[in-house]
């Protein structure tokens, strides 16, 4: 049980810090010429924490399908925790890393993050294409 727990606990970890260390750092570098003044070493720590809400919520999404996949493993006794792990942690770094550069390098154009109303874009995919010029 303590290794169940110290699994999730820390696999929820390491996405938060994705998010914290690699992710917000890429966009804050990337985009640092669309803020109104200067990006100081003084405000990351405010940025982190104003992220910090959306990134928990995403982590605990991206949590709970191996949360589940765990318990089942505790009920059914087979092997297909490690192989299904395999599987998802690749599944889930190419879709985050995607979302990462997509958010990253579409905030120039929109002036806003990737969120719900990208979707309104999906209904008319010329919207979306028009929308940015690279």
């Amino acid at each position: 049980m303590e290794k169940f727990i110290l699994f999730i606990v820390c696999y929820y970890a390491s996405w938060l810090l994705y998010f914290q260390m690699f992710q917000r750092p890429l966009f804050l570098l990337y985009n640092r010429k669309l803020s109104a003044r200067p990006i100081s070493v003084h405000d990351l720590p405010d940025m982190s924490m104003y992220g910090l809400k959306t990134d928990v919520i995403v982590c605990a999404y991206l949590t709970s399908v191996p949360l589940l996949a765990s318990i089942s493993q505790a009920f059914i006794q087979t092997d297909f925790l490690p192989q299904f792990m395999t599987f998802y942690n690749a599944a889930t770094a190419i879709v985050a890393g995607l979302m990462v550069i997509a958010d990253t390098a579409l905030y120039s154009f929109w002036q806003h993050k990737i969120d719900a109303s990208v979707l309104a874009y999906l209904k008319t995919l010329r919207w979306a294409i028009a929308s940015v010029s690279t």
